[in-house]
């Protein structure tokens, strides 16, 4: 707020992205500049198509589960070992947010990493992405961004649960008590969506105790009660808004 005299006058800052005309322009051009400049030329990439071509995968197909394996065998490179630094380059680079799995063991927690894009627009807003609106990852997308940063602040840490069963997208916890466990859906008007995200919720009561449940979607709002526990249905963007968990 500016003040002159009597009058007063409001200035609005625009963040950057959104006062250009040509986001996807600019998008590549981030991208471009982060992966050649900040990693190829500090890291001294060897193979640099292959980094390139792995990078725009992993933005592509996330969020997923990182299988160095797989990614050795599908870009060509020598070892497990070097798809593993590729991907911590791009995590420390901050195209990625990795997020490990929850376990009781740390030996669990430091293999079978999730990564998600770092912004969303960096999921489909590059050339030859060749995705759809892929609303649901988006809005995981979101969360994840949004939570990490409320973690950080309140030292707490984030996990997702999968388990041959079914799966949670985070859990929240403060030392090794689990407090919170989140699902992210864009809606749950399908019934088969909708059991799918309760039970991953319920699951994850099971496997941790937590009693604090929490399904977020686009724009219901709902309390469910399911096998004798309530889970608190709430808009993203209303959750975002919340300073608290």
């Amino acid at each position: 707020m500016i003040k002159f005299g009597k009058i007063t006058r409001f200035r609005f800052f625009v963040p950057e992205l959104l006062s250009i005309s040509d986001n996807k322009t600019y998008v590549k051009t981030l991208v471009d500049n982060i992966l050649k400049r900040d990693i190829e030329q500090r890291y001294k990439i060897a193979y640099k198509a292959a980094f390139e071509r792995l990078a725009h995968h992993l933005l592509n197909i996330s969020p997923t589960i990182v299988v160095p394996k797989t990614l050795a065998e599908v870009f060509h490179f020598k070892s497990e070992h070097t798809a593993k630094n590729y991907v911590e380059h791009l995590k420390q680079a901050y195209l990625l947010i990795g997020v490990e799995k929850y376990s009781q063991k740390s030996k669990v927690r430091v293999v079978q990493e999730k990564v998600y894009a770092v912004d969303v627009a960096m999921m489909n807003q590059r050339d030859n992405a060749f995705a759809g609106d892929n609303l649901g990852h988006r809005l995981e997308t979101i969360v994840l961004i949004h939570l990490v940063r409320k973690c950080k602040m309140d030292d707490l840490d984030v996990y997702y649960l999968n388990e041959r069963y079914g799966e949670c997208d985070f859990v929240v916890c403060k030392g090794n008590i689990v407090i919170q466990a989140i699902q992210v859906s864009y809606d749950i008007v399908a019934e088969k969506t909708r059991k799918r995200e309760i039970g991953g919720l319920l699951l994850a009561a099971r496997q941790t105790g937590c009693t604090n449940l929490l399904l977020l979607t686009d724009h219901e709002r709902a309390t469910i009660e399911e096998d004798g526990r309530q889970i608190k249905v709430q808009p993203v963007y209303e959750w975002c808004l919340d300073l608290g968990l």
